[in-house]
């Protein structure tokens, strides 16, 4: 397996714009590749690129203000499929390929755990640099007889899911996640509420993942909204980040905490640090950005609550006074 920068389309699109200045973003794991592929843009091009160093999180962060002070004809945001619409931005997201006897290898292995598990039919999704591999997975695993259903997330496209977004999961069929790592499964399984079937190409495994990660998270989310009824002070953080902006959910979680007769502030962040955060010194935290900061949050000891989690325990804690 190999991952695929489309840099034709990168040419192509900046181009056809007639861009003379382009600002270049990636995520972390994508940035030890920008001044190899600066370089191939500029000689065929003959633009001029900046490359962005700043934190990269997902195609929900796109860095408006580089975009407002440096003025680029075009900004090229490397990595993820297209979130937003934006003018002259243009998303380019990155696939990993397989030799046909890598995909093989993968078939023969998922059919298996299938027939173990005696399951005929699942919903199908992938993590973004896997949705190639998925949709050759489907039509394979569909001539062999399994019912594969797939469907576009809210954002357009087939199979894929975010950190942050699950639509394109159907919880009503058995779930298989094509991810590497647990970040993504982690996700669908909190979002379903139930076990899913995670696929590793990388590491050649399957296996059946979420039972204990859900019995945790329910754990986790009670004893901090327990926290949350000790607390006085609670701020309300706002995210600028254009993915991830939600003022409306922000007053709704600062009514929400009011009723129980805290003292809520409404707080702006762009990228979220938690040492920031102590010089605030809320006594908790409610989040309206990505859901995923609850994760980090857990690990810095920080007293944070997503706010649909929030909002969600608070109704049932009132209606049971």
């Amino acid at each position: 397996m190999e991952l695929v920068i489309d840099e034709i389309k990168i040419i192509r699109e900046i181009k056809k714009s007639q861009a003379k200045k382009v600002l270049l973003q990636a995520p972390e794991g994508l940035k030890q590749k920008l001044l190899g592929l600066t370089e191939k843009i500029e000689k065929e091009t003959k633009a001029i690129v900046i490359v962005s160093c700043d934190s990269c999180f997902g195609a929900c962060d796109v860095p408006l203000a580089s975009i407002e002070m440096l003025k680029p004809d075009l900004a090229i945001h490397l990595g993820h499929e297209e979130m937003l619409e934006m003018k002259k931005v243009v998303f380019v997201p990155v696939r990993y390929e397989f030799e046909e006897n890598e995909k093989r290898l993968i078939m023969n292995l998922v059919l298996k755990y299938l027939e173990k598990h005696k399951i005929r039919e699942l919903c199908l999704v992938a993590s973004v640099q896997y949705l190639k591999l998925a949709e050759w997975l489907a039509e394979a695993l569909r001539k062999e007889g399994i019912e594969v259903f797939s469907k576009n997330n809210r954002y357009g496209v087939k199979m894929q899911v975010l950190g942050c977004d699950f639509s394109a999961v159907d919880a009503s069929k058995e779930v298989l996640l094509i991810s590497d790592g647990y970040f993504h499964a982690i996700g669908v399984v909190r979002k379903i509420g139930k076990e899913i079937m995670l696929l590793n190409p990388a590491k050649q495994s399957i296996e059946f993942f979420g039972t204990e990660e859900l019995k945790q998270f329910e754990k986790q989310k009670h004893a901090l909204f327990s926290l949350f009824l000790k607390a006085k002070t609670i701020g309300i953080i706002i995210s600028s980040k254009p993915g991830q902006f939600n003022e409306k959910l922000a007053f709704l979680a600062k009514e929400a905490a009011q009723k129980f007769g805290k003292k809520a502030f409404l707080l702006a962040c762009d990228t979220i640090r938690f040492e920031e955060l102590k010089n605030i010194r809320a006594d908790f935290y409610i989040s309206t950005a990505c859901p995923r900061l609850f994760d980090d949050a857990m690990k810095q000891k920080t007293l944070l609550m997503n706010a649909g989690d929030f909002i969600e325990l608070a109704k049932k804690f009132q209606a049971n006074r």
